[in-house]
């Protein structure tokens, strides 16, 4: 996404592809930052697995359950591995790359987790959680996989908050989601031939939760959208807000409510030209 090839900036960048090791170019910045950081081996995905669910899983089997028309039980078996085992082992290796960046001494002033896990596994396991939008699910694999979703959100809502427990008292937090999810039926059906052992789609709302200095507490949001994240981090931040950016900011979660947006002011642009130095105009503020 975004993260790669990660960018020289005033900070540190591990992107979405540092799971993937040394050999990808551009994986961190700076380079060879978090160089020994490893993702979960096999052993540890093994031990992690009864938590989420159910499955005698065999990796030697993955290839033979890509086909389609693949035997159910190997069918099945891949989808574990394309979505759990992908999805925890990532999300468990930002999770501690993350950890180690606070390692590192003074936390930064802005930081960015992604774990992709969330939706990962909500695409695969949907149809055990709600078998009647679906046919073919048998009793036996709502038993092994029918809590899967609801386990891993809840194992990622507990890693969170050891994390959010490292930092400081003071610290403004903002958890979102880009979208919401739902059974893969209807108008949401997968057609795709290379996907069609998912049974979860995205839906369009999704959730932001926000705490911190300055939030009114128990407000409630509407008509936010993805693009207002940027402009209502930058104005929480005190930062000025890009007069080219679409989005808003959400200044009805703040106590000061306009004020926030009024007080931060703004700037041409954040972009940067074709050299990486700011571009003309982004350090005249108002």
């Amino acid at each position: 996404f975004v993260s790669w090839p990660a960018e020289a900036l005033n900070g540190r960048i591990v992107s979405d592809r540092a799971h993937y090791g040394t050999g990808v170019e551009g994986r961190t910045f700076p380079a060879g930052y978090l160089a020994d950081l490893k993702p979960p081996g096999p052993d540890e995905v093994t031990e992690a697995m009864p938590r989420f669910l159910t499955v005698d899983y065999d990796p030697k089997r993955i290839a033979a359950g890509r086909a389609t028309d693949a035997a159910p039980d190997d069918r099945i078996n891949f989808l574990v591995f394309d979505r759990f085992v992908r999805a925890w082992t990532r999300d468990r290796f930002y999770l501690d790359a993350a950890h180690r960046l606070l390692d590192d001494g003074v936390p930064p002033e802005l930081l960015l987790l992604y774990l992709r896990g969330t939706d990962d596994v909500q695409h695969g396991f949907w149809k055990f959680m709600q078998p009647e939008f679906f046919e073919g699910v048998t009793e036996e694999q709502v038993r092994d996989f029918g809590g899967t979703i609801e386990n891993y959100w809840r194992w990622v809502d507990e890693e969170l908050g050891v994390f959010v427990d490292r930092l400081p008292p003071d610290s403004a937090l903002l958890l979102l989601s880009d979208h919401g999810a739902g059974p893969a039926v209807g108008e949401f059906a997968i057609t795709k031939p290379d996907y069609m052992h998912l049974s979860g789609a995205h839906r369009d709302t999704g959730i932001i939760v926000a705490a911190g200095p300055g939030v009114k507490r128990g407000c409630k949001v509407e008509g936010a959208t993805v693009k207002d994240i940027a402009p209502t981090v930058l104005a929480w931040m005190g930062m000025p807000v890009g007069r080219d950016m679409v989005g808003r900011v959400i200044d009805d979660m703040f106590e000061a409510g306009r004020a926030v947006a009024r007080e931060a002011g703004s700037v041409a642009t954040w972009k940067r030209d074709d050299t990486g130095d700011d571009a003309p105009g982004a350090d005249s503020t108002d």
